[in-house]
């Protein structure tokens, strides 16, 4: 047998092995979104707020040069029904017009507070606070990058509970309220949560967040539409079950602060800041042989703005990779050490082999079969077998999210949305992923000598409306 025939019968394998994993996430992340909708369905989060029971949070917010989004994203923090919140937006060394924004929107004044600087962090300039929303505090910093800005929010918080945004997303209404719903039935244990992240692109938003949802006018922000509900109601509503959870998304998720504080904070050397502090969590924890949990609840939104551009895409996902690659550098010791359990026998080894090194075995194959099938030296009719047969499985895998979010969610009510959306599904085939994998590989191969920069998407701004007047919102 020829080596072309070994390595198409590796691909072939490999082919079957993750698109198996990927039937299995579907199947336990179905279960389990039903299973969280029954529960929701006979809670009340009016009775959670009015109880008393609702702990304290503070939501942090990084902004570097967030001039575009910064108010509509405060004012849909400010309008949460939840009622022990307090708003930190950590202003990191701004060149825009960030800082001068908020202090004309809310009225900010310069305050003496106390900051106990438990994490380091760059020096603090300054801090406001808002009489008309005694919520709100800003905290003016020299820039650090991101992680370095929600260790200072981080300092200045005072709640037990800390929630980690960004700069360029909006909350539901009652976000909070339901992932503290989901952290009240053991909030010994929950130090991590984390909720869904959606495209914010080709929504319309006003001061109390989304008002009107749809689907983004370009394929590459409605395809990014897709791919987000993939990975969040499936890939991680399973990993969640599965008590193997590796990721709560920096755009939205709630942390216990004592053990924050503990591994000291998030890490300023890596672009993967989120994913590196929930897998330096479960390896604290575990070596302290302390019970706890990290969850995903997919009820709660977050909506956030997309890149638009191939340039601002390939940016992000190859930011992506190098940060996972970091990330497994830092805590290479738990791969496959029966020490760390399941996270480092099963959730360890799946992110190294069918995430960071995936791109390897993909980029060959999209280059070499082809070529192969092409010259005669692969057999016809089972290469475009093969082919029809992905071609099948990552469609029908797509039309399955859709699927579960309209039995369940239903956010996307406008038929013209759902269209767009089974389009991109069939044409992401075509061209898309392959980008994302090569992508990929250019990070995989090329991370390692280069430095660390944050090639952050220009801002669109949010597609805004404004709020009626109270007299008409009866």
């Amino acid at each position: 047998m020829s080596e072309l025939a070994y390595f198409s019968l590796l691909v072939t394998g490999y082919f079957v092995v993750v698109n198996t994993i990927y039937l299995l996430q579907m199947l336990v992340a179905w279960r389990a979104v039903r299973r969280r909708l029954r529960t929701i369905a006979l809670d009340d989060f009016h009775d959670m707020r009015e109880s008393g029971l609702a702990p304290p949070i503070s939501i942090l917010v990084p902004a570097h040069n967030e001039g575009r989004t910064i108010l509509e994203s405060v004012h849909s923090l400010l309008a949460q029904r939840y009622p022990k919140l307090e708003v930190v937006v950590v202003n990191d060394g701004s060149d825009d017009d960030t800082l001068e924004l908020l202090i004309a929107e809310f009225g900010l004044r310069l305050t003496p507070r106390v900051y106990w600087q438990r994490i380091r962090s760059k020096p603090v300039r300054g801090i406001y606070w808002s009489p008309a929303h005694p919520a709100l505090w800003v905290l003016d910093k020299v820039n650090g990058r991101k992680a370095d800005a929600v260790n200072a929010g981080i300092n200045l918080a005072s709640a037990p509970y800390v929630c980690v945004m960004d700069g360029d997303s909006v909350l539901e209404a009652d976000a909070m309220a339901a992932i503290m719903n989901a952290v009240l039935p053991c909030p010994a244990e929950t130090v991590a949560a984390g909720g869904s992240v959606r495209i914010a692109n080709g929504c319309e938003v006003g001061r109390a967040g989304v008002s009107h949802v749809g689907t983004p006018r370009s394929f590459l922000g409605t395809s990014q539409v897709l791919e987000y509900l993939r990975a969040f109601l499936f890939g991680r509503m399973a990993w969640s079950e599965l008590e193997s959870l590796m990721i709560v998304s920096g755009a939205f998720g709630v942390f216990r602060k004592d053990v924050v504080v503990e591994i000291g904070g998030f890490r300023h050397d890596t672009v993967g800041e989120d994913m590196d502090l929930v897998v330096r969590m479960h390896r604290h924890l575990r070596v302290a042989g302390r019970r706890y949990r990290v969850a995903f609840v997919p009820d709660p939104v977050c909506w956030t703005e997309c890149p638009e551009t191939l340039g601002g895409l390939r940016n992000q996902r190859e930011r992506w990779q190098r940060g996972l690659g970091e990330t497994l550098d830092h805590n290479r010791e738990m791969l496959a050490n029966r020490r760390f359990g399941r996270i480092g026998l099963l959730a360890m080894p799946y992110l190294m082999v069918f995430e960071y090194l995936a791109p390897l075995l993909e980029v060959a194959g999209f280059a070499i079969l082809p070529v192969g099938w092409a010259l005669g030296l692969l057999n016809g009719r089972l290469f475009l077998l093969f082919v029809c047969a992905a071609f099948a499985y990552g469609l029908c895998l797509s039309l399955a999210t859709l699927l579960l979010e309209e039995l369940s969610f239903r956010r996307y009510r406008e038929p013209r949305d759902l269209l767009r959306l089974t389009g991109a599904a069939v044409l992401e085939n075509f061209g898309l992923r392959q980008l994302h994998s090569w992508w990929r590989l250019v990070a995989l191969v090329t991370w390692r000598g280069r430095p660390q920069t944050w090639h952050s998407a220009p801002r669109q701004g949010f597609q805004t409306v404004q709020s009626p007047p109270a007299a008409e919102r009866v």
